[in-house]
């Protein structure tokens, strides 16, 4: 049970994000990659809340287009990109 990663007191989640990363990042409150985490799950609960609103074509590129810009939207440029 002590090497069980999820109570492990310093993991990956706790690691401070680099300068680069937190230069990136639209919420100017994220320092730590488990805040980070936080924030896109939020979005993607929300993009998909919003694509199970109505019926869709979910192999449509512009509803694939839109749902993955609504993921990825608030955490920030660079994350997620389609490019």
């Amino acid at each position: 049970m002590e090497d069980d990663p999820l109570f492990l007191d310093d993991d990956e989640a706790n690691t401070p994000l680099t300068a680069e990363e937190r230069e990136q990042l639209i919420p100017s409150y994220i320092t730590l990659r488990h805040e980070l985490n936080e924030a896109e799950q939020v979005n993607i609960g929300e993009s998909l809340r919003w694509a199970m609103s109505r019926k869709r074509d979910v192999l449509d590129q512009e509803f694939l287009n839109e749902l993955h810009r609504r993921m990825s939207a608030r955490c920030g440029a660079g994350r997620g990109s389609t490019a």
